[in-house]
């Protein structure tokens, strides 16, 4: 399950824990090393001195770096900070996985805005309408494979789900799939069903290998278990 606390047992759960453990990796990778002790020597080989202790507390879970402390580390392995501090390719991802409602809107709205498709003071079903037209003329373009593109039909057929077949031929970029997921959450947060299904029928096309492609086994973990949550 899902958890919204920030702490159970002493260990960070929750988007604290998917985002501690992204940096983690992050840097892992950018340094090269397997393990906290060669992690250690190498930071101090490069000028910045810190100690086994509090890596061994990142890579178990149980604290936050501090963002100067990040900032630091960043001088060294260049673009971990970004990672830590908003998410992986340039996006507000920690702010959208933690439900915040106007990280979300923005997601959403810049994207089609960008696309020159955002009209203001639109409901989210609207908006599921506009963003689907968005992947079919945008991103999917001739690998689309759902005819006709009508919302209300394609959810008719859920077990054929269009996006996901679409996929398999062209995969949606990491800026949409946010935009899928903001989209779900602000749904799920209101009273209106058709704009849950709506959002249902897209995040279900991206679940799986499609998601997995896109963000790191973690994160797209962490977005499948919001979606079971939700029930």
């Amino acid at each position: 399950m899902v958890k919204t606390t920030s702490k159970v047992d002493g260990k960070l759960v929750g988007v604290d824990k998917l985002r501690v453990d992204t940096w983690f990796a992050a840097v892992m990778q950018a340094s090269k090393q397997t393990k906290v002790e060669p992690l250690v020597e190498f930071l101090s080989i490069n000028g910045l001195n810190t100690n086994r202790d509090k890596w061994d507390r990142y890579k178990n879970s149980t604290a936050k770096p501090l963002p100067i402390f990040v900032e630091e580390v960043d001088t060294v392995l260049r673009g971990t900070a970004r990672i830590y501090m908003s998410g992986v390719d340039k996006l507000p991802l920690w702010k959208v996985l933690g439900r915040d409602e106007s990280a979300c809107k923005r997601t959403v709205s810049s994207l089609l805005a960008d696309a020159k498709m955002y009209q203001s003071g639109k409901s989210v079903t609207d908006k599921c309408h506009t963003l689907l037209h968005y992947m079919v003329e945008c991103q999917f373009q001739e690998a689309w494979c759902g005819s006709p593109m009508d919302l209300d039909k394609l959810v008719a057929s859920p077990t054929r789900n269009a996006i996901a077949k679409s996929c398999k031929a062209k995969n949606l970029d990491s800026r949409t799939m946010l935009a899928i997921v903001a989209l779900w959450i602000l749904a799920q947060s209101g009273k209106d069903l058709k704009a849950i299904n709506y959002t249902d029928y897209f995040l279900l096309g991206i679940l799986k290998q499609p998601l997995s492609e896109r963000f790191v086994q973690p994160i797209a973990g962490y977005i499948r278990e919001m979606y079971q949550d939700a029930g």
